[in-house]
């Protein structure tokens, strides 16, 4: 037991080489889903990366995957170099809403859209 507790120092799911500055876990299904931005890794700026998605069962959180990128800065209209903070919701239409900002605060949130919670969403 001892050793097994040393195992699970530091990060307890995600890749060492993966930053996900500001993750949004949300259960959908039988699964919970963290969607977030990524840090490079000794990067200079915030989240310059794209988002990406990581999943595991309800009923057991010691079996995460990744599920890749769920979308891509280029995917955004204005091609903007930082995507900050995304979140996810099941619309009343079935479908996922990712809701995220860019490095332009001042302008208003951007919306992407998937039929499922860890698929290629696109811009809306």
């Amino acid at each position: 037991m001892q050793n097994e507790s040393k195992t699970n120092i530091g990060n307890p799911f995600l890749p060492l080489d993966k930053y996900i500055p500001d993750g949004e876990p949300h259960v959908f299904g039988d699964r919970v889903y963290l969607f977030g931005s990524q840090d490079e890794e000794n990067g200079e700026e915030f989240c310059p990366l794209d988002y990406v998605g990581y999943s595991a069962p309800v009923d057991n959180l010691s079996a995460w995957r990744c599920e890749g990128t769920i979308y891509r800065r280029e995917q955004d209209p204005r091609k903007e170099a930082f995507l900050y903070a995304p979140d996810a919701v099941r619309g009343n239409d079935g479908r996922y809403y990712l809701y995220y900002t860019t490095e332009k605060f001042s302008e208003p949130l951007r919306v992407a859209v998937c039929d499922e919670p860890a698929g290629q969403y696109q811009f809306y």
